[in-house]
């Protein structure tokens, strides 16, 4: 009966899982801009299938607020069909709104589809090698640069791209949006512990990117000096 009760009643319908979506999606339309705003919370943690159409509605909301956060909620479906919905909405949207969601995206078809609809984003896609050139998944990877944080911070690393995880084959796929001096990019590997009692590790290897342009990496871990070895190639231009 009180709109302090709101979010009590989001956040139980949460718990239902993926019939929450169809449950809440008559609430697109509703007169409040604050039920809106949690309902694209609710339906992006829902897992539905009814999640993406959902959300492309809300996108389309008169608030800026709302649709800003359903595309930001689209974008962290990170899926082929969730990419393919945002490039539909790029010509009802501000065209830099759905540049900078897909850019949040790691999925090789989001990056796929970033390229076609921003030609000035730097883009890869790459994979990532044990010792013995097996693939390695489910480890973090992500684009880094090293940046003078004031006299009292120093020096220090910076993320430039979302993080990305590799899959089953080991490869993964990232995006830059801007960035002044690409040449001094680096690639930054963090596995995750595959069983109890092994600490991740962290490897950082020189990635010289040319800004706007596609290009191939392969990783390799090297144990044995306890380094990151990187190759990129220049697919494009």
């Amino acid at each position: 009966p009180a709109y302090r009760n709101v979010t009590v009643v989001f956040s139980a319908l949460e718990s239902t899982g993926p019939a929450a979506a169809a449950a809440l999606s008559p609430l697109t339309e509703h007169d409040s801009v604050s039920v809106r705003r949690l309902l694209v919370d609710v339906i992006e943690r829902s897992g539905s299938s009814e999640a993406i159409p959902t959300l492309a509605a809300l996108c389309l909301d008169g608030d800026s607020d709302v649709q800003r956060s359903a595309l930001d909620a689209m974008a962290g479906l990170d899926s082929a069909e969730a990419a393919a919905q945002l490039m539909a909405l790029a010509n009802q949207v501000p065209r830099m709104w759905v540049v900078r969601s897909l850019a949040t995206m790691t999925h090789p078809e989001a990056v796929g589809s970033l390229r076609a609809l921003a030609p000035e984003a730097t883009t890869l896609r790459g994979v990532l090698l044990e010792d013995n050139r097996q693939p390695l998944p489910r480890a973090l990877v992500q684009l880094v640069e090293e940046r003078y944080f004031g006299d009292e911070s120093g020096w220090g690393w910076q993320a430039i791209s979302a993080r990305a995880k590799t899959d089953a084959e080991g490869t993964f796929a990232l995006t830059v949006i801007g960035g002044d001096d690409l040449a001094q990019a680096h690639l930054k590997v963090t596995t995750l512990p595959h069983q109890a009692g092994v600490d991740s590790e962290t490897f950082l290897a020189e990635l010289p990117l040319a800004k706007g342009r596609f290009h191939y990496v392969e990783a390799r871990i090297d144990r044995f000096f306890g380094r990151l070895v990187a190759q990129v190639e220049q697919v494009d231009g």
